[in-house]
């Protein structure tokens, strides 16, 4: 803003303190949820969303009360993170995720924009014929599990969890005789997430495209109860 525009401000300010400060309140919430759509847009625009109205939801804005005293208004905006959603911290750091399981192109039909299909999934709770299950250990449990399964026709996901020449993860049978594995979870730690600074960025799109006069004038008008043009209160 122009000086004589933050001076026509503290005028006004000095005439109504608190008309002041909720018009000041009323600016600080505009400029945080108008961030709120520049962020996602930032989002949106870089990653692969398989659900982007789940995404927008977790992107939360923490308004100002509109009674806040003059100068003390302030808005935040940022992820909400939960058990199986990590609020994007990793991308947005460039760490690797926190998690025990990652789910393979296979399990999401052949898609990254794909969610993962309910047969293969490890939900909380449920049980799959497991390695740690079958006597000895390493490549003969492996091998002692995968034979008996065969015999049995086994269609369900299992999990190898240590053989020399196959990482550990969640596997299912294919092909003709039941030969051939296909991976679908796998249970190795994550590698390094690849850095997306979707908040930076995202920021730095609202900085430069933010009218933050057209928002004063909307605030002020709001507030007074007639159209203000700064500099004609």
């Amino acid at each position: 803003m122009e000086m004589r525009d933050m001076a026509k401000l503290s005028e006004f300010f000095r005439r109504s303190p608190r008309k002041a400060a909720r018009a000041m309140a009323m600016m600080v919430n505009d400029a945080a949820f108008t961030a709120r759509g520049d962020v996602f847009s930032q989002i949106d625009r870089t990653m692969t969303l398989r659900s982007p109205g789940f995404v927008k939801s977790r992107l939360r804005v923490e308004k100002a009360p509109l009674s806040a005293p003059l100068g003390s208004a302030e808005s935040r905006l940022g992820m909400i993170e939960t058990e199986r959603f990590g609020g994007l911290v990793a991308q947005q750091r460039g760490v690797g995720e926190e998690r025990g399981r990652v789910a393979t192109l296979l399990a999401r039909g052949n898609s990254e924009a794909k969610r993962v299909r309910p047969s293969a999934r490890m939900r909380p709770g449920e049980t799959f014929e497991d390695q740690d299950d079958y006597p000895g250990s390493g490549d003969k449990q492996a091998v002692i599990m995968l034979s008996k399964l065969r015999r049995r026709r086994h269609r369900r996901p299992f999990i190898i969890r240590d053989h020399r020449k196959i990482k550990p993860g969640l596997f299912k049978f294919a092909g003709r005789g039941q030969k051939d594995l296909r991976k679908l979870q796998s249970l190795e730690p994550p590698k390094k997430t690849h850095t997306n600074r979707w908040m930076t960025d995202g920021m730095r799109r609202w900085e430069q495209a933010y009218n933050e006069r057209e928002a004063w004038r909307k605030a002020l008008t709001k507030v007074w109860g007639r159209r203000i043009m700064l500099g004609r209160f």
